[in-house]
């Protein structure tokens, strides 16, 4: 391929795909690039050497995108540092830090200046750049489609090497802020502490938090303060006071962590409720669906006949 991603391979229509409930709000739909299919098997090419030459490198504290990982072993790793954090009678905050538009804002020059000082070879950065640079999409609804627009930024969504590429420009990240523990899923990152004292541990998150936000901010990307919330874990009814940058960070007895609802005594009767009452909702549907299966098997039935 001469160090080249081929131009013709560099098009691709954006399928808006929705993420929350209103589908009235634009930022409520994620966009997914549908690629050639081609494309995808050079795409998992590369990322078989990718993955090969940087798996060694990449923090355990990361879970997106990586073989043997998922949003459940995030979760019991989390929920499991929490436990022992209990059992030591520590007091444990948790927060879930929202992105704005993440794989969309990735800087390509510092990426490609990321992958150099992990040892990538030139041909390899040359290839890279290539597959980054010149890149433009579309939006494709309902079969109608807009007019092309240069993507001057980011990973492409729905491709093979954009969550790899994705992990291993945060991957510093795990190493930035030592006092803390983190667990990044994609673009979730969720950060928490522990101790004994409930102001300290105040102190230790704000400015974890602190750091957090400069971290992102030096690396192009920008915490959505509004969405960011945070969880008290334990009995101890300290008020906690968390802030970035005088921007108060919400502190709720349940949020959601990873599509699981997390309350403040990890007894999961928030998330058990709200999964109990999307079942009930959708049984109408379900029994008229088993009516129209049976319909369907008794006209089978008669045709046989």
């Amino acid at each position: 391929m001469n160090q080249l991603w081929p131009t013709e391979w560099k098009s691709g229509n954006l399928t808006p795909v929705l993420k929350k409930d209103d589908d009235t709000r634009k930022e409520n739909y994620r966009p997914v690039s549908i690629l050639t299919a081609i494309s995808k098997v050079y795409e998992k090419v590369m990322f078989d050497q990718l993955y090969g030459a940087f798996h060694e490198h990449l923090s355990p504290n990361l879970s997106g995108f990586l073989k043997k990982h998922s949003c459940c072993t995030a979760l019991l790793k989390m929920t499991e540092d929490w436990r022992r954090s209990l059992d030591k009678r520590e007091s444990v905050i948790a927060v879930a830090v929202d992105l704005s538009k993440a794989f969309d804002s990735i800087n390509h020059n510092l990426l490609l200046a990321k992958l150099k000082a992990y040892g990538s070879s030139p041909s390899a950065l040359n290839l890279i750049s290539s597959y980054l640079l010149g890149r433009r999409q579309r939006v494709k609804l309902s079969g109608v489609c807009s007019s092309y627009s240069e993507v001057m930024v980011g990973v492409p969504q729905g491709s093979l090497l954009g969550p790899l590429l994705f992990n291993i420009y945060i991957n510093d990240l795990n190493y930035a802020i030592p006092d803390v523990s983190l667990r990044l899923y994609a673009d979730d990152t969720t950060m928490y502490a522990s101790d004994v004292s409930p102001m300290v541990l105040e102190f230790v998150v704000n400015n974890g938090l602190e750091r957090l936000s400069s971290w992102f901010r030096e690396n192009h990307l920008v915490i959505n303060n509004t969405k960011t919330q945070a969880v008290p874990i334990g009995p101890c009814k300290y008020s906690y006071d968390l802030a970035i940058h005088s921007s108060v960070i919400e502190t709720l007895p349940s949020i959601k962590i990873l599509g699981v609802e997390l309350d403040s005594m990890l007894s999961f009767k928030d998330h058990i409720t709200k999964q109990l009452q999307k079942l009930w909702n959708g049984l109408p549907t379900s029994v008229k669906l088993a009516n129209d299966i049976n319909l369907f098997k008794k006209l089978l039935r008669t045709l046989k006949l």
